[in-house]
């Protein structure tokens, strides 16, 4: 008949583990009493290690009569029967039978035997005729099983060839895996770990962690942590180990550790009162950061969360909530120029306060309402330019004139720091600007046109006046020349214009119609002068070159 095994893990709820045995059970098949068959069943179970080492009896049911059927554990045993508790013949159909083991070896039951392989042995005597043999113990049947000790609880069927029992398996308790958490009491809103530790020597190949008799979805690592817990996490915990199935079973073997249970108590509600901000009024240049501060009061205001507000106008009515900004601290913009107003709400333990409100002003540019306008100017002359600007509620200002001859600009020297620049030297070509800053060169910088100077140079005389001072015959007449040349740039016009006197002691007058490079004076008069005025016109200004004076 075969033997089938009722295999079943009880989950272990208790802190301390069952301690660790195997126990091997068996009933006998006979189902009724007939004739002398069934009161004579004699048995012996013991466990060997995997080499046939002789371990410790588990348990024996023999008279004495019929111990030397018992031949092989009587063999192996040396004899004895000290290691183990005798009882009678089993003598009572279907009653099934234990043999525990708790571990320890027939030298010394109290130590445990190391894990590893070993092997039990069930040996059995009737006087059953139907079977071969007759006579008390004359039918010997000789039953093994492989049982490996690990640390893993299993219930093991085996099954018995000759029939003799119906039911035949080893109950294994293991090392049952145990669990620790160091904050098994904790507030609401705190983080706790709950850490699984398998104490077979097999690794386990799976966890599933429960509270109370629940699993929990996904809680399937070694550790389980709930980071931010609430009332409703209290309860029992517990964790299944899946060990691999090395044992032929129908099911991958699980233990189930001990229980701890998680206190979880609801924190009391601090509510806000107040809240400051910081800083109420500010004044910054575009681009610059502000960082607006809460401070809720008490300090110790339970979960307290933010919200921030923003308006045109020093009110909270109408104001626009930032969405996003739920942190203590706001960065405001600061992008533009402009006045807006801030504020802050804080909610915290059933309490809520609004802060006073900040007004964070950025500085618009200076306004240049007059720009310097550019010039053009004789060699030696003077120029100026000039710039106006303004910036209501942001004076004084301050001036900073640049100048630049390559496309660098750099500050002017001197005098550059008044609304009127005069330059010295003139450089022709160069470009002048101004920077007007506000909030007294604090603030924001506006920077103005740029005004081009040129400068016109004097014609350069090449030749000058000729013939010098001619000797003439009375009434012939006398013709001068001159050549002179002007710069390209500026662009400009060169003219000639000759003058003449009576002496050198008259004034010279200009000669009418004589603008060219050369002149004829018909009737000259002994120690009559003459010279050129050469002059370079560029947009109204006239520089000028004159001649040597040539005396007749």
């Amino acid at each position: 008949m075969r033997l089938v095994l009722m295999a079943a893990l009880a989950a272990v709820m208790m802190p301390v583990a069952a301690v660790e045995s195997v126990v091997v059970g068996f009933t006998p098949t006979d189902p009724t009493p007939a004739g002398n068959r069934w009161p004579k069943h004699i048995v012996a179970v013991w466990t060997e290690t995997s080499g046939g080492v002789f371990v410790k009896t588990l348990g024996t049911w023999t008279g004495t009569a019929y111990r030397t059927s018992l031949s092989q554990w009587t063999l192996k045993n040396g004899g004895t029967t000290t290691d183990a508790s005798m009882g009678a013949t089993i003598n009572q159909a279907v009653a099934s039978q234990t043999s525990p083991w708790l571990m320890g070896s027939k030298g010394s039951p109290s130590t445990p035997v190391a894990d590893g392989d070993y092997r039990i042995w069930i040996e059995t005597a009737d006087n059953d005729p139907t079977t071969a043999g007759t006579g008390n113990g004359t039918n010997v049947i000789r039953l093994s099983m492989p049982f490996a000790k690990d640390g893993v609880a299993r219930v093991v069927p085996v099954t018995d060839p000759a029939g003799k029992y119906q039911v035949v398996s080893y109950t294994y308790t293991g090392r049952l895996p145990s669990i620790a958490n160091p904050a098994l009491n904790i507030t609401a809103g705190a983080g706790t770990t709950f850490t699984a530790t398998s104490n077979a020597a097999a690794s386990p190949s799976g966890y599933q962690w429960r509270r109370g008799t629940v699993a929990i979805s996904g809680a399937i690592a070694s550790t389980y942590t709930i980071s931010s817990s609430v009332v409703g996490d209290a309860g029992s915990y517990d964790c299944i180990l899946t060990y691999p199935n090395a044992y032929g079973l129908g099911a991958s073997p699980t233990m189930t550790s001990n229980a701890l249970t998680l206190t979880v108590t609801a924190p009391v509600l601090v509510p806000v009162t107040s809240v400051a901000l910081a800083p109420t009024s500010t004044i910054v240049n575009p681009g610059t950061g502000v960082a607006l501060a809460l401070t809720p009061s008490p300090a110790n205001c339970t979960s307290p969360s933010y919200a921030w507000y923003r308006n045109t106008a020093n009110t909270t009515a109408g104001a626009s909530l930032l969405t996003g900004e739920i942190a203590v601290s706001l960065s405001a913009p600061t992008a533009s120029a402009g006045s807006l107003y801030y504020f802050g709400v804080v909610s915290a333990g059933g309490g809520t306060a609004t802060s006073a409100i900040a007004l964070v002003t950025v500085r618009p540019a200076p306004v240049i309402s007059a720009e310097p306008v550019s010039a053009t100017v004789a060699a030696g002359g003077a120029v100026s330019f000039s710039v106006t600007a303004g910036s209501p509620g942001f004076t004084p200002l301050t001036y900073r004139w640049q100048s630049s001859t390559g496309g660098v600009w750099s500050d002017v020297a001197s005098g550059g720091t008044g609304t009127t620049l005069t330059p010295s030297p003139l450089v022709h070509g160069t470009g002048y600007r101004c920077v007007v800053i506000n909030a007294n060169g604090a603030g924001v910088a506006a920077t103005s046109a740029v005004a081009a100077l040129a400068v016109v140079d004097a014609p350069t005389i090449a030749s000058d006046i000729a013939p010098l001072d001619p000797t003439l015959v009375s009434g012939a007449a006398a013709s001068f020349t001159v050549s002179a040349s002007i710069p390209a740039d500026p662009p400009g016009l060169l003219a000639y214009r000759w003058q003449q006197r009576a002496s050198s002691g008259g004034i010279f007058a200009d000669m009418p119609g004589e603008t060219a490079a050369s002149v004829t004076v018909p009737v000259p008069t002994d120690g009559q002068q003459v010279r050129c005025v050469l002059t370079n016109t560029v947009s109204g200004a006239v520089a000028t070159s004159i001649s040597g004076v040539s005396t007749m």
